[in-house]
């Protein structure tokens, strides 16, 4: 799946693809299907080769909202990265200290964020910005604090609400 994606990205310029782990996928099994290892680190040292760096996306399910299943697909994969999808974090965990764990263990893999404001938590999966603007905030200069990160996605369905983001971002990343 991944290779389409990696020629693509180096035929237009783009220098990141951000991917989802599948939710089914389980470290353990993959780990005993050795082809499926070395197919995947086959598509890492490809994209690396084109220019190209894979982010995987902190997700909302399965077995990679776990730091420990994240770290040990970090050192078999030490070219991937992670895209933070804040409003996934923040829907996973059940505190900021939570949280502050996850991006502090992960703090040199985390290289981009995602941010989320549809209106739609139910449906994006994603805590929404907006909701819960403080604890946001204050997790944001957190991670401006612990992480190397110099670039945002913000998804958003409203220019207005998306400008406010700009310019929230824009003062803690500034």
């Amino acid at each position: 799946i991944l290779i389409s994606e990696i020629d693509i990205a180096k035929r237009i310029g783009a220098k990141q693809i951000v991917f989802h782990a599948p939710k089914f996928m389980d470290l353990e099994g993959l780990k005993k299907q050795k082809e499926n290892i070395n197919f995947l680190k086959d598509i890492s040292k490809s994209a690396k080769e084109q220019g190209v760096q894979l982010l995987i996306e902190f997700p909302t399910k399965g077995p990679f909202t776990k730091i420990e299943t994240l770290k040990e697909l970090f050192k078999i994969f030490p070219d991937l990265q992670m895209c933070l999808d804040v409003g996934h974090l923040v829907k996973v965990k059940n505190s900021f200290e939570e949280e502050k764990k996850i991006v502090g263990e992960l703090r040199n893999s985390i290289v981009h964020l995602h941010i989320n404001d549809s209106g739609d938590e139910e449906k994006t999966e994603h805590r929404d910005f907006g909701e819960r603007e403080d604890h946001y905030l204050e997790l944001l200069k957190y991670i401006k604090e612990v992480c190397p990160i110099n670039k945002a996605i913000i998804e958003v369905n409203d220019e207005d609400i998306a400008k406010n983001i700009y310019r929230i971002i824009k003062g803690i990343f500034e």
